[in-house]
């Protein structure tokens, strides 16, 4: 089993698109909206695509256009045996169904790398301080039981961060795992680049063309300045390779630079993680999205307290065998609602804990 470190640095702005953006360009009943926002990050699930993808480029087994019966069905077999015969489903890992997956084992959940050091969501428990004096390395808040608290746990006792201040809300941007946990915020990570585009689906009255000013929308791709890189470690079987190629991905079909390095088989996030933390802060931290397997949020299960953030998610699914090249991808009909990478529980259970989601790099929590 080979470990490799695979490095994506966007060649232009690009597009991960969320619930508000799935039926943009389709003809609905529902207005769409206006101004449409990319996500900052790509989701577990189009890591993992691209992933599958690449093994199949790398060896010579994706299915064109081009292709007759007798080589599609010759693929269509290759294809089971690197990377499985079905993509990921959601469903199948919440009933425990087995999936395989040809040649890949596993994935890490996403990462930020800048000069070969690494960085993860700062822990939603970082008190910022105020704006005058912010604290640049992870300062976690004052955690204290507060007896008089009507909401308690188990041993009739809740925790409270004393030294919240709502004005100065709580952490954010992103971590570096060494000895300092120096916080980079997001704008010095991340840029904005606005576009204004036109669909002819948003006008109500088609006669009136495509130039009807109800017709325009604004579109806000990200961008990562060019120091970063996303990144994330693959566990793969002898079927890829280390190099550089170009991979797309994205609402937009974006390019990213795709650098694919063998690493250490000693090397992985969760325990660098945890060795840079040490334990100490005595919190369970979410290092990727998190999927309750149950329907459960945090407001429903037992935590003495919790910080955290949710977002929805409906993910692409591919059919290799489909009856037209075109056909291959669909969107999932079911939303799911996850917990983001960042939040913080107080408590010493992973009620969360869902071995087939950790396979794509979902569902890592992490004692820091």
């Amino acid at each position: 089993m080979g470990k490799y470190l695979i490095k994506l640095k966007p060649l232009e702005p690009y597009f991960f698109g969320g619930e508000r953006t799935f039926g943009f360009g389709k003809k609905t009943k529902q207005k769409q909206p206006y101004y449409i926002v990319s996500e900052y990050t790509p989701s577990q699930p189009t890591l993992f695509g691209t992933l599958r993808y690449i093994v199949l480029a790398q060896n010579n087994a994706l299915i064109e256009q081009s292709d007759n019966d007798q080589e599609k069905s010759k693929k269509l077999k290759r294809i089971e045996e690197l990377v499985g015969e079905k993509s990921f489903s959601f469903e199948k890992a919440r009933n425990g169904a087995e999936q395989t997956f040809g040649k890949i084992e596993k994935i890490s959940p996403l990462f930020l790398i800048k000069d070969e050091k690494w960085y993860i969501r700062t822990p939603f428990n970082h008190n910022p301080g105020p704006k005058n004096a912010q604290n640049t390395n992870y300062t976690p808040f004052t955690m204290e039981k507060m007896e008089s608290l009507s909401v308690t746990s188990g041993d009739n006792t809740s925790l409270f961060p004393v030294d919240y201040k709502a004005k100065n809300g709580y952490g954010g941007g992103y971590v570096s795992l060494d000895e300092n946990l120096d916080i980079i915020p997001e704008y010095k990570i991340f840029q904005s680049v606005v576009r204004t585009g036109i669909d002819s689906h948003r006008t109500d009255d088609n006669t009136q063309g495509i130039n009807d000013e109800n017709s325009f929308f604004k579109k806000e791709r990200k961008m990562l300045n060019k120091e970063y890189s996303f990144a994330f470690i693959a566990e793969v079987e002898d079927s890829l390779s280390a190099g550089e190629t170009v991979v797309f991905m994205g609402q937009d079909k974006s390019p990213f630079h795709c650098s694919i390095t063998e690493v250490d088989k000693g090397i992985d996030l969760k325990t660098k993680v945890e060795k840079t933390f040490g334990g100490k802060y005595n919190v369970l931290y979410a290092l990727s999205d998190v999927m309750p397997v149950d329907d459960k949020f945090p407001g429903e299960s037992k935590f003495d307290y919790y910080i955290a953030d949710t977002k929805v998610l409906r993910n692409l699914e591919s059919k290799m065998d489909a009856p037209s090249y075109y056909a291959r991808l669909k969107k999932s009909e079911k939303l799911y609602k996850l917990i983001t990478s960042g939040s913080v529980f107080f408590t010493n259970n992973d009620v969360f804990k869902c071995e087939a989601l950790e396979v794509i790099g979902m569902n890592i929590l992490i004692k820091i």
